[in-house]
């Protein structure tokens, strides 16, 4: 699946894709979605706010142990509709788009390399959210600022985190335009 942007047909769609995935594709029953052998189980909207809480958290201080703790895993089956990492996209600087965006591979070093330059998050906004398919699908204003971000600023984004009996962790995070200022 070939992701890009924030635009929120493609988040939605991505998120509702239940395609065929053989032995891997989930069985749903009530709440909970069942991969593999643990239980994917609807989030709390505290939860998924101390989620992205702990996740700027580490961000800002290059905590890299911390930072792939709080991202799933990819199972690498390419469906959207098995809970898993999907992507982490962001614009300039240090933009991270398509197939490099949904490589979680490379996520760890991604975010070293933005903490060498200084990059700093600050939550201002997040959406109640809610519940869809084994995500938990949030939208987010966020202050940027790094010193290779000319004009430091709030942008918007959208994420989705999935919580099991191991904890919560974040499969999405897109950054998209600047938020206009009055």
């Amino acid at each position: 699946m070939r992701l890009g942007g924030v635009a929120s047909s493609a988040f939605a769609a991505a998120l509702a894709c239940m395609g065929s995935a053989g032995s891997a594709q989930p069985i749903q029953t009530a709440s909970h979605v069942f991969v593999s052998s643990y239980a994917i189980r609807d989030c709390t909207v505290p939860e998924a706010h101390q989620l992205v809480a702990r996740f700027i958290r580490a961000f800002d201080v290059g905590a890299s142990v911390r930072l792939d703790a709080l991202w799933a895993k990819d199972d690498h089956d390419g469906d959207a509709g098995t809970p898993s990492f999907q992507w982490y996209s962001t614009g300039k600087p240090g933009a991270r788009a398509g197939r490099e965006a949904e490589d979680r591979s490379t996520l760890i070093r991604y975010f070293a390399a933005r903490h060498r330059r200084g990059e700093q998050l600050r939550l201002v906004f997040m959406s109640r959210g809610g519940n869809s398919n084994g995500y938990f699908n949030f939208g987010f204003h966020i202050h940027r600022q790094a010193r290779d971000l000319q004009r430091p600023g709030v942008f918007e984004g959208k994420g989705a985190a999935i919580c099991s009996n191991a904890g919560a962790q974040l499969a999405v995070w897109s950054v998209g335009r600047r938020v206009a200022t009055s």
